[in-house]
């Protein structure tokens, strides 16, 4: 909500093998851990589902 970009939370693995959430928007060059936002930075409106086949 601060900055008024979208992301996706996505579920990830990092090159340490640590798993955990995400957020990522990769046109504007947002990919970090979400634990590293503030609590209320976000604003929840609707959700995704993808699927590798």
């Amino acid at each position: 909500m601060n900055n008024g970009e979208v992301v996706l939370v996505i579920d990830t693995t990092n090159q340490a093998g640590v798993s955990g959430l995400a957020v990522e928007n990769r046109y504007a060059g947002i990919g970090d851990w979400l634990d590293v936002y503030p609590d209320r930075a976000f604003h929840i409106v609707g959700n995704a589902d993808t699927s590798i086949g």
